[in-house]
């Protein structure tokens, strides 16, 4: 039986290995599509990007604000299922930042469950550095660079 006073938490802890099948498996990752599916642009007008500071996936207020809009966004909207694109700036090596925007996919995707969302509506992907939003050497585009994208799919 399940007692709503208990509650866990956990963290994970990602560990990038540079030969053999654990590069492979990065590989795929950072190259792999968004699940198929064109995307509801009037849901993408009412979901909000969150944003990161540098070498970062915890969620600053200004995302935990958008995070608590999107959540309720998504509630009244049962039938959107949205996969989340974690994003990081240039710097960096390639495996590191695919891992970092991992961390922020799940981040976003974690918030909005542990609101109400159902996890099962969110799939996680990371670009890493790959699909840069701003390709500036300065803050302000690094900055853009170092998001969780929120993508509602139609279905």
């Amino acid at each position: 039986s399940s007692n709503p006073s208990n509650s866990s938490s956990c963290k994970v802890t990602f560990q990038i290995t540079s030969a053999g099948e654990g590069r492979d498996q990065i590989l795929t990752t950072k190259f792999a599509a968004p699940p198929s599916g064109s995307y509801d642009e009037s849901a993408r007008e009412n979901l909000r990007d969150l944003f990161f500071n540098y070498d970062q996936a915890d969620l600053r207020p200004d995302a935990l604000t958008a995070i608590r809009e999107d959540a309720a966004y998504l509630i009244a909207h049962p039938g959107i299922v949205l996969t989340i694109a974690g994003y990081a700036d240039e710097r960096g090596s390639a495996e590191y930042n695919v891992a970092l925007g991992m961390e922020r996919a799940t981040a976003a995707r974690d918030a909005l469950a542990s609101i109400g969302v159902t996890a099962s509506r969110i799939h996680v992907i990371s670009y890493g550095k790959e699909r840069s939003f701003c390709s500036e050497d300065a803050e302000s585009c690094y900055q853009q660079n170092r998001r969780a994208q929120l993508l509602p799919e139609v279905q």
